[in-house]
């Protein structure tokens, strides 16, 4: 797990959900990049039972990620 994933896994831990975190590397998961059609990097993508439904581009602060995750 790189710094950012840290970053965000600490950021979901304090808002205490129960959300798995995964990172992709673009470079070299392309089908993944693909399947979720992640055209630019960082890129958040929010799934609920496997349908995406919250999606995120570009670098977010603590407040903004925070925003993103509760909806």
């Amino acid at each position: 797990m790189n710094i950012i994933s840290q970053k965000i896994s600490k950021r979901v831990i304090k808002n205490q959900k129960n959300i798995p975190i995964a990172e992709i590397d673009v470079d070299y998961d392309a089908n993944w990049t693909e399947k979720y059609n992640v055209k630019s990097v960082p890129t958040m993508v929010l799934l609920e039972n496997g349908e995406e439904v919250r999606r995120s581009v570009g670098y977010k602060d603590v407040n903004q990620t925070n925003a993103f995750i509760n909806g």
